[in-house]
């Protein structure tokens, strides 16, 4: 069907009728076609018979008398042929050699209605052109055995084919009467039972209509045809997925108006405070302090907006072939210069391989960042931080170990939870950075580990912000280890 016939948009009742119609049209027309045809096989046999009773009228009033074939051509031979559409007749009667007995000289023959290709009494229907009109003859042999040597006749009997045409017309217009009327039914009866079949769907659009605006709850499917179960059950999961949207919303501003709330009423206070001072060293020292607390604030903020974009409703499909060891390359030399403020060796071993995975670039970027600021924050001045990157039989492998004071084996599955800090824990932090790497792993099927660095003592203290205790005892360090799946082929060159 043409595309131009079914626009986009528009009415699915005319969608529905257009292909109900369209093909009924077309059947219509081949069996229009097909009666057209019967019409006309019809009148032919009708009129034949008319031509074969008037060729054995004639054949019945041929004689011979003196030896010579005497023809009496009776009236009703040809009366029979009268109709509102009076028709043309022609008669012939010929000997065997063609010599004319009777009739119309030139009435032209059929090669295969010759006395020769003819049997005693058989007769040949055949079309001819006549006059200016085409025309149906028969051709009828009569035996003669009166007189010896007075062989058979050829009687050909031709007439026009008005009649028949009329008669065909006729038979062709009530075949296109009743078709009509059919079609014409059929496109009632369809749209009778569109408005019927199409009232669950209109109801359904009501229901959805009359929902309030935060009423999100699944729409029931026992009561529904079985061809709308697919639309509402898609509609269905689209309505789950905006309930977890809503609900991620929801919980994100909670967190962050709670977490906010008492860091932004320190600042005002210190504000205040500073303001109240006369001695310029005072008000320096509460502006230092201040200023330190908007970082800690800040940087509050950025790792709430960090943890939203983490989600897996809010990161959708923006995934694309990376290079996983550059990206930790790229993070571990932009954390290097805070290394440096603090002392801290941080060193970084990769794999010059071209090993790549599909993920998101910017949550990569932001989990390597976060892991590399977790240990760099709880590891004491002259300690040590390493970053591995390497691919391995399970996927790609991403290790950052410090030997900073650990964390207790039974707070490691509590420090990801979002905003858990371990008691003790004198170093800055809001305890999001590994809530934040573990949605960010999850979100492209990965795992996490915690375990004791090698050669480490087992730790029983506090540990990094999302668990560590400033002042352990060194040696006790941590190893994070983080797999994610690799793609299925290398890429060419590595992709930022």
């Amino acid at each position: 069907m043409p595309r131009s016939l079914l626009p986009r948009g528009g009415s699915l009742r005319l969608r529905l009728l257009l292909w109900m119609l369209l093909p009924l049209l077309a059947l219509a027309a081949v069996n229009l076609w097909q009666a057209q045809r019967g019409a006309r096989t019809a009148a032919d046999e009708a009129y034949d018979r008319i031509l074969l009773g008037s060729a054995l009228g004639i054949a019945d009033h041929t004689t011979v008398e003196d030896g010579a074939v005497k023809v009496d051509i009776p009236y009703s031979a040809l009366e029979m042929f009268q109709s509102q559409f009076p028709d043309h007749v022609y008669y012939r009667i010929s000997h065997a050699d063609g010599r004319l007995i009777t009739g119309y000289q030139d009435l032209p023959a059929s090669p295969h209605a010759a006395l020769d290709k003819l049997g005693a009494h058989d007769s040949r229907f055949y079309e001819a052109f006549y006059k200016g009109e085409p025309i149906r003859v028969i051709a009828y042999s009569k035996p003669l055995y009166a007189t010896a040597g007075v062989g058979p006749v050829l009687i050909q009997v031709g007439e026009t084919l008005r009649a028949r045409e009329e008669m065909t017309r006729e038979i062709l217009a009530e075949s296109l009467r009743n078709q009509g009327l059919l079609v014409l039914a059929a496109v009632t009866l369809a749209v009778v039972g569109m408005a019927r079949g199409l009232r669950p769907l209109m109801r359904l659009g009501e229901q959805v209509e009359a929902r309030r605006t935060d009423a999100l709850e699944p729409f029931d499917t026992r009561d529904v045809q079985s061809e709308l179960r697919p639309f509402i059950a898609a509609l269905n999961h689209h309505m789950a997925r905006l309930r977890d949207q809503f609900e991620l919303q929801r919980r994100f501003i909670a967190d962050a108006s709670h977490q906010l709330r008492t860091p932004l009423a320190v600042l005002h206070t210190q504000a205040e405070h500073a303001l109240r001072q006369d001695d310029p060293a005072a008000m320096r020292a509460e502006v230092e302090l201040l200023l330190r607390r908007t970082r800690q604030t800040v940087r509050l903020a950025n790792q709430l907006l960090a943890l939203s974009r983490a989600q897996p409703e809010a990161t959708g499909r923006r995934q694309r072939p990376l290079a996983p060891a550059e990206i930790a390359r790229a993070a571990t030399l932009e954390l290097a210069p805070l290394a440096r403020r603090r002392r801290i060796d941080l060193g970084f071993e990769g794999d010059q391989d071209d090993a790549s995975l599909v993920g998101n670039a910017t949550l990569l970027h932001e989990m390597v960042v976060n892991l590399l600021d977790n240990a760099l924050r709880y590891t004491q001045e002259g300690g040590t931080v390493t970053v591995r990157a390497h691919a391995a039989a399970d996927g790609f492998v991403l290790e950052v170990e410090d030997d900073g004071p650990g964390i207790p084996a039974a707070e490691r599955d509590k420090v990801f939870d979002r905003f858990y800090r371990i008691l003790g824990t004198e170093a800055d932090g809001c305890g999001l950075g590994l809530a934040i790497v573990r949605e960010i792993v999850d979100r492209h099927g990965g795992r996490i580990e915690l375990l004791e660095a090698p050669g480490g003592a087992p730790s029983d203290g506090a540990g990094p912000e999302d668990g560590a205790a400033a002042g352990s005892p060194p040696g006790r360090g941590l190893l994070v280890r983080v797999t994610l799946p690799l793609a299925p082929t290398p890429l060419p060159a590595p992709l930022l």
